[in-house]
């Protein structure tokens, strides 16, 4: 590409029919070649000369994607182990929710305000059910679980689900 006569390419992002597409412009001698990143990323220029126009996706936003996926992958894992607790109709959709929100971050870049909300109320829960007298979350030798290792548990389940939120808030948009 050092020796192309190409200036390096921008990109530029638009919306049609409601899916987000890319356009890579190009520009040659003065003219400028659009074309979509899905088509050809080719394009035959006069003398036949064959020019290659590519655009490295931003690393930023890659890590953004993984990222989410990573969370949503984490989340759903969450849920699936609840299935064992006694109430797990409580705790599997909490985490489902956290899920669905990395989801939405991931598909419709949402405002800070959606994932502060839930955070919010997801970290007044943690505290209501913080143990007054901290056994830790592991069971202890004899295999016994207390309340207060339950309560444990559940509350630091909550405030991890109250950081992912928060993350999620702060995570760039897409621009």
């Amino acid at each position: 590409m050092a020796n192309s006569p190409l200036q390096p390419p921008t990109l530029a992002t638009f919306r049609s029919w409601g899916i987000q597409q890319e356009l890579v412009i190009c520009r040659h001698k003065g003219n400028t070649i659009h074309f979509d990143r899905q088509n050809a990323f080719h394009l035959f220029l006069p003398a036949e000369m064959h020019y290659f126009c590519w655009h490295e996706p931003n690393t930023p936003m890659k890590f953004k994607t993984y990222f989410l996926y990573f969370c949503i992958a984490l989340m759903v894992l969450f849920a699936y182990f609840q299935w064992n607790d006694p109430d797990p109709h409580i705790w599997i959709p909490l985490y489902l929710f956290v899920a669905y929100m990395g989801y939405r971050k991931l598909k419709f870049n949402d405002a800070k305000i959606v994932f502060f909300g839930p955070a919010f109320l997801y970290f007044l829960w943690g505290l209501s059910l913080y143990p007054e007298i901290w056994e830790g979350v592991m069971l202890n030798e004899m295999g016994m679980k207390t309340m207060n290792i339950e309560l444990g548990r559940e509350s630091w389940g909550l405030f991890i689900n109250t950081s992912l939120l928060v993350i999620f808030a702060f995570l760039p948009n897409e621009k």
